[in-house]
């Protein structure tokens, strides 16, 4: 594993997070190894702030996608209809519960080349 995982009450994952200025060597890197590291503790995503960088940065890949999703700086944009799901976390670990969730959710965001992208 590339990163550490915080683990609650791990006072970092409580910090503010900035904005990436750029989508530098350093970030790509950094969006790579989260990749890596989501796919080895079994998670479908990690935000940077897990596992201790404060960008504003996530990385996504539901069982159903070939390709984990990159996004830098993501802000949702919509939100639509309600379902309860069975949810975990993978810095509050063996621990689930269920929680209200959009069943459609639309995000913008920058992906790996600094290309802004909605999905």
């Amino acid at each position: 594993m590339n990163h550490e995982l915080r683990v609650f009450p791990d006072p970092f994952l409580s910090k503010q997070t900035r904005k990436v200025a750029t989508v530098s060597p350093q970030i790509r890197k950094l969006a790579a190894e989260m990749i890596e590291d989501m796919r080895e503790m079994h998670g479908v995503g990690l935000a940077a702030n897990q596992v201790g960088f404060l960008e504003k940065m996530a990385v996504i890949q539901l069982p159903d996608m070939n390709e984990a999703i990159v996004l830098i700086n993501p802000k949702i944009v919509y939100e639509g209809g309600e379902r309860v799901v069975d949810e975990g976390c993978l810095s509050v670990p063996d621990h689930h519960q269920p929680t209200l969730r959009s069943v459609t959710v639309e995000v913008r965001a920058l992906d790996i080349n600094g290309r802004r992208f909605t999905t």
